[in-house]
């Protein structure tokens, strides 16, 4: 099965915040926090490139439904809660075309931006809308998204 990087950069994130992706039921991967723009990397697996699916310890949802999560954790965090909120990034929106060009460079990765703060002021969370022209290829000279 191939592998995919992912990359979300969230825009504008709180400073006192700390992001991740999360991984399984309970854990995230590691965290970076801001002030500005943060970038964080997971990997994907390919089940099917041609509908799109993905799989992996990363991926949440049904076929058709899946999506990653980005877990953050405030300074107001109560400490026996891994994070306090949860963005929902929808992997609709990946064209067979963007995986089959991200396939094509072992440098290539899918890339999507959203909003880092929330109109409360917080960490974005709940289901968030992909800003720009949603999810691209980044680190592959000569690609181009569809």
């Amino acid at each position: 099965m191939d592998v995919l990087r992912v990359r979300i950069t969230l825009q504008q994130a709180p400073s006192d915040t700390a992001f991740a992706v999360q991984i399984g039921a309970d854990g995230s991967g590691p965290a970076a926090s801001g002030p500005g723009d943060i970038a964080l990397e997971t990997s994907v697996r390919v089940r099917d490139p041609v509908t799109p699916d993905f799989g992996g310890p990363t991926v949440f949802g049904p076929p058709g439904g899946r999506f990653l999560y980005v877990c953050s954790r405030s300074p107001r965090c109560q400490p026996e809660k891994p994070f306090d909120r949860r963005a929902k990034v929808p992997l609709s929106g990946i064209s067979p075309t963007l995986v089959e060009q991200a396939l094509q460079s072992p440098h290539a990765a899918l890339h999507v931006r959203i909003a880092g703060t929330a109109r409360d002021g917080g960490a974005a969370c709940a289901s968030v809308p992909l800003l720009g022209d949603g999810w691209t290829i980044d680190g592959a000279p000569g690609l181009r998204p569809d």
